[in-house]
């Protein structure tokens, strides 16, 4: 299975499909090229999307890789390479850092495990500058969290502005509250296991520090997961963040998964991710998410692996993962972007406007709060016109809900939840 017209796309979204396939950020690709030159392509729009999905500086590397670059706008080449050295910049100095608090934990005899981008970028993607990290995800012993967090205060950092406390013997959280470096530039998530209770990825990890393999992590040797744990975790968070985020960054994650399949072609064992699956109950949750990647990029799934994960029919499809909590229709990824809440239902109450003067870029209003809202109201109209739609998400969010959270999401106080349980209601009811 391939991601070559699985799904039919816009001109702008096919184009973005495009920059994410393993090789395209290295290797020149006609298809790519041939995206590019579209005429019906808008470039605004389409470099927005990429901000959404958070591939914009993999776009700007594509463009360049196949000579396009000087072809566009002035000021949308300005913005796509702009963004890609930026990204490089962050990355380089994201890994001194990580170098830095890894020797501090050694210092003190602290095992840690690097995760997720502080892994990926110099192992599957190379290139610092074409995959953004927002943070670094660091895995220590459970038994060790409590002096790791001291370790990484003492070497400069405190506990973000209004982070709620947590409680050592609280099992919900799987990492600390965020640890911030002084001047504000760095975070660190300090993780002892890879989920919250009762999602998909929450399991005993014991077994992960076993397979884990040696890492140079800024000039420093520590652990990173071995390559099938590596997968898994990327898979099972692309579905948690379909639950929590909707279609934000899930071409960025997708991306992730298909370089990582691509880089390690030559070691992964499939089955040993397949038993390990089973043994931990994220087979159907794995199977959905490499389905849907399957959809997206071209990667080589070995014949038969899907159907060992999950013999039978999973519920959601990866096809409606990829069609709901992917490339979403543009009204919904509008009110996405407009107001950031969950479930997706109440994307359709009115949006903050205190939002659209602060965070980033992805997720403010272009215009203003006129312009924010006037593209709220037609997006929502768009949305509550079509037959059946509001219902068909609702029963997807719910399908995709018990997916990754078999016992119920963790969200919160019973207050919060029962407000969300009126609001839908009254949306439902209207």
């Amino acid at each position: 299975m391939t991601g070559s017209g699985a799904l039919r796309r816009a001109p702008g979204e096919a184009l973005l499909v495009a920059c994410i396939q393993p090789a395209a950020a290295v290797t020149p690709s006609p298809a790519l090229a041939d995206l590019a030159a579209d005429p019906s392509i808008e470039w605004t729009p389409t470099v927005a999307l990429a901000n959404w999905h958070g591939v914009t500086p993999r776009l700007a590397r594509a463009l360049v890789v196949n000579g396009l670059s000087g072809a566009l706008p002035r000021d949308i080449d300005d913005q796509l390479q702009s963004g890609y050295f930026a990204t490089m910049a962050r990355n380089l100095t994201l890994r001194r850092e990580l170098g830095r608090v890894v020797a501090e934990l050694h210092r003190h005899q602290i095992e840690v495990m690097v995760l997720k981008g502080a892994a990926l970028v110099p192992l599957v993607h190379r290139d610092p500058g074409v995959r953004p990290m927002d943070d670094l995800d660091l895995l220590v012993h459970r038994d060790e969290l409590e002096r790791a967090e001291k370790v990484i205060k003492a070497a400069g950092y405190r506990s973000a502005d209004k982070a709620p406390p947590v409680a050592l013997d609280d099992e919900a959280h799987h990492h600390l509250p965020v640890l911030v470096r002084a001047d504000g530039t760095i975070a660190i998530e300090l993780h002892h296991k890879l989920g919250s209770s009762g999602s998909a990825p929450d399991f005993d990890v014991t077994g992960l520090w076993a397979r884990a393999v040696r890492f140079d992590a800024g000039g420093t040797p520590c652990l990173r997961p071995s390559d099938e744990d590596l997968l898994a975790h990327l898979c099972l968070h692309f579905l948690v963040d379909r639950v929590r985020l909707f279609s934000r960054r899930a071409l960025r994650q997708i991306c992730d998964i298909g370089a990582t399949i691509d880089a390690c072609s030559d070691t992964l064992d499939w089955e040993r991710l397949a038993a390990e699956a089973a043994e931990r109950r994220y087979a159907d949750a794995l199977a959905v998410t490499l389905g849907a990647a399957a959809l997206v990029v071209d990667v080589h799934l070995p014949d038969g692996v899907l159907a060992n994960l999950a013999p039978g029919h999973v519920v959601p499809d990866a096809a409606e993962v990829c069609r709901r909590r992917v490339l979403r229709g543009p009204a919904w990824t509008s009110l996405e972007r407009l107001t950031s809440r969950q479930p997706s239902v109440l994307h359709l109450l009115p949006p903050n406007p205190a939002r659209w003067s602060q965070g980033d870029e992805a997720q403010r209003a272009a215009g203003g709060l006129a312009e924010g809202y006037a593209e709220w109201l037609v997006a929502s109209s768009r949305i509550l016109r079509r037959g059946g739609e509001l219902g068909a998400e609702r029963r997807f969010a719910a399908q995709l809900q018990a997916l990754v959270f078999p016992r119920g999401l963790p969200d919160g106080s019973s207050s919060r939840r029962a407000l969300r349980r009126r609001l839908q209601a009254r949306l439902t009811a209207a």
